[in-house]
């Protein structure tokens, strides 16, 4: 979640900055970024799930973030954004993943506490992020304007290697 704080942080500014967006650009983007995430959470979390298993879907999300965050780095225009949207969309699947992991590992009596843990996690995560990207963009924005996104692939692409290394033991 930290790692992709970044799109919250600074999306808007990004819009404008690299590409001149209007207001109504950066809503449509965002928007198409949420329906994509709905519809790959609603319709397709449960297939990739049993096809590739939640350790699967998880690093298929994850690397696909990864991906899209690079990617949004270097895009040249508006048509590359779109692309990488929906090449981002995949992402969705990695917190139902996840949580159904965790909630796997967790007792029953401490379901609550799990997801309690989960969400403060996340908000935590969120308000670090906005302000880590915020700075990162603010400051490099003159020299390279996608270093904010950089930093959130770079920081997904550790999580994979984490992850992976936790997997294992």
């Amino acid at each position: 979640m930290l790692a992709t704080s970044v799109y919250p942080a600074i999306w808007p500014f990004w819009g404008i900055a690299a590409f001149g967006w209007s207001e109504s650009t950066i809503g449509l983007t965002l928007a198409a970024f949420g329906i994509m995430t709905a519809i790959v959470q609603g319709a397709l979390t449960g297939p990739a799930v049993k096809k590739l298993g939640e350790n699967g879907a998880a690093l298929v999300g994850l690397a696909t973030a990864a991906i899209a965050a690079a990617g949004y780095a270097f895009a040249p225009d508006l048509i590359w954004v779109l692309i990488l949207l929906v090449i981002h969309a995949p992402e969705g699947i990695v917190f139902p993943a996840l949580s159904a992991l965790m909630s796997k590992e967790a007792p029953a009596d401490a379901q609550g506490e799990l997801q309690g843990g989960i969400a403060s996690t996340q908000n935590l995560s969120m308000l670090i992020g906005t302000l880590l990207f915020a700075q990162v963009f603010g400051y490099t924005m003159n020299q390279f304007i996608g270093t904010a996104f950089l930093l959130s692939a770079a920081m997904i692409v550790v999580a994979i290697g984490i992850y992976l290394l936790h997997r294992r033991q």
